[in-house]
């Protein structure tokens, strides 16, 4: 299946943008039936909206409610996940943004900025997996769009990795010429010290001894700190870690041996101390 061009508008009033989300209003409603599925839209103030996903990345948490809600909202590394969030909302023209206490986007200059995406499909919770881009599209309204490197580049996505303010996390939709232009951009971010990768633990090891030191400070990547936040807001002791892990038989592909495995198998427990014994851009996840 080709990517589909979708025109439209970038809509944050009464909403909580992330790194890595924002709401889109699509110029055609009947174009996300091209994506295989029905997204859900929503009325945000006067539009009707759907929130997209960001193919190939992953920003620091912004607002991530653990599963027992025990702790309530939470941030990883505030001032990296609002760092992420800021660079997005200037890549959609979206400016001066003021939001309340919750992170509730209260006003902005430029409401309504114009844009595309480029997707071919819907994540586990309907949301569509795409290329953002603002602007103009190279081809009409609904049309397939073959996106070659050149393009890609282009990309919020990818613009966000070049200046290191994401993560990459693949999953197996996206085609591996792609991904492998995205990892060159990972290597280079990260040898550069740029954004996340000068305070990056992942494969360093976080300590899980302190919850708050996790939720405030640590660098880390996104799936894995879900996976933590989620683990001891339930009180859970690290003792019990791996086996949590285990239990979600989270299938995953470790493309530098070209083998299957899980995720609880990439993750290292050692005393207090958690780490992935693979980088990031390693790792293709399944849906």
């Amino acid at each position: 299946m080709p990517f589909i061009v979708i025109t439209g508008a970038f809509h944050v009033l009464g909403t909580a943008p992330s790194g890595d989300s924002i709401y889109f209003h699509a110029d055609d409603e009947s174009n996300w039936n091209l994506l295989g599925a029905n997204p859900p839209v929503i009325l945000k103030g006067s539009a009707r909206t759907t929130q997209l996903r960001f193919e190939a990345i992953d920003a620091p948490e912004i607002h991530f409610k653990p599963h027992n809600a025990v702790v309530g909202y939470c941030c990883e590394a505030p001032i990296m996940a609002s760092a992420a969030r800021a660079r997005m909302l200037q890549e959609v023209a979206v400016g001066n943004v003021f939001m309340n206490a919750q992170g509730i986007v209260e006003e902005a200059e430029n409401e309504g900025a114009r844009g595309y995406i480029l997707s071919r499909s819907v994540d586990k919770y309907n949301r569509p997996v795409a290329f953002v881009y603002s602007g103009d599209p190279p081809v009409a309204n609904g049309s397939p769009f073959h996106l070659d490197v050149h393009h890609l580049k282009r990309s919020v996505n990818y613009r966000l990795i070049q200046e290191g303010l994401v993560y990459p996390t693949y999953y197996t939709g996206l085609f591996p010429d792609l991904r492998s232009v995205i990892t060159d951009a990972v290597v280079r971010a990260r040898e550069s010290g740029k954004g996340i990768w000068a305070q990056d633990k992942t494969n360093k090891g976080v300590d899980l001894s302190d919850l708050a030191v996790i939720i405030d400070k640590s660098v880390i990547l996104p799936k894995l700190f879900r996976r933590i936040v989620d683990y001891m807001d339930g009180g859970g002791g690290i003792e019990g870690f791996d086996d949590f892990l285990a239990a979600k038989h989270e299938q995953v592909l470790m493309l530098s041996e070209g083998r299957f495995t899980h995720f609880d198998n990439v993750v290292n427990i050692e005393g207090v101390t958690v780490s992935l014994s693979r980088p990031p851009e390693d790792l293709v996840f399944f849906p």
